[in-house]
């Protein structure tokens, strides 16, 4: 797919979420359309557009996901690195606790 800088605001954190949640009725607030299928949901407003197509069984169904990468590159520079759990959270694209600590572990983030 093609890579889109977005910015999401008005977000909520749940702790020990394994993913985040995107407000499908936040953004129809917002004049977006939504539309879909079994196939994947489309959210759309004007010329921008953007695809849920990631299929993810569930024991009640489906939900659709999207590959989403937080801004800013997490380098090398930032190996072995003393980070605040605020600033962890947001370079990691807002995870649940213990994903944020999981990976902060695997790039050996001393959090504070």
């Amino acid at each position: 797919g093609t890579r889109r800088q977005i910015t999401l605001s008005n977000v909520s954190f749940v702790p020990d979420l394994m993913v985040n949640l995107f407000s499908l009725t936040a953004v129809m607030d917002k004049g977006f359309q939504v539309d879909g299928n079994n196939k994947g949901i489309n959210v759309q407003k004007d010329n921008w557009s953007m695809r849920f197509d990631k299929r993810i069984g569930t024991p009640k169904g489906h939900v659709f996901a999207i590959t989403m990468i937080p801004e800013g590159n997490i380098n090398h520079e930032m190996a072995n690195a003393t980070i605040s759990y605020e600033v962890a959270h947001q370079l990691l694209g807002h995870p649940g606790k213990n994903k944020l600590i999981g990976t902060s572990e695997r790039l050996k983030w001393t959090l504070s």
